[in-house]
């Protein structure tokens, strides 16, 4: 069952970091499509992602971030992300999940992680979150 957001109240704004711009491109069009504001910011080294992590929300102010697991960098952009605005729902969105679960478990991270390409999951979770604000 699809989980949608209610009509009338304000878009969640979601923050999609990707390194893949035809992923980027494909996420930022479902969000949109499942009535979010979407962003994404696009760049090929992690390091890239976080020069450009403060302005981006300065400037688009996200709800919560869709975080690509960009080879286990993914943590880094999740504490920048934190350090600049905590409480931001952080969802990491990956090709290898079983491996990242299992540093997670080992770092005792809190953050949801979804297989790439499980849509329907990731954006049923959003929504449910968003409800329950």
């Amino acid at each position: 069952m699809e989980t949608t957001l209610e009509e009338g109240k304000e878009k969640p704004k979601i923050l999609i970091v990707e390194d893949d711009e035809s992923i980027a491109k494909l996420l930022e069009e479902i969000a949109q499509d499942k009535g979010y504001a979407s962003y994404a910011l696009v760049a090929d080294y992690p390091s890239r992602i976080l020069e450009g992590l403060e302005k981006t929300f300065r400037e688009f102010q996200p709800d919560a971030a869709i975080v690509d697991g960009l080879d286990h960098a993914c943590f880094e952009v999740i504490a920048k992300i934190e350090k600049i605005k905590p409480n931001t729902l952080c969802v990491i969105y990956t090709g290898n999940a079983p491996a990242l679960k299992v540093r997670m478990q080992e770092e005792e991270r809190k953050h949801e992680v979804f297989q790439k390409p499980t849509l329907n999951e990731l954006f049923n979770f959003l929504a449910s979150y968003f409800q329950s604000r």
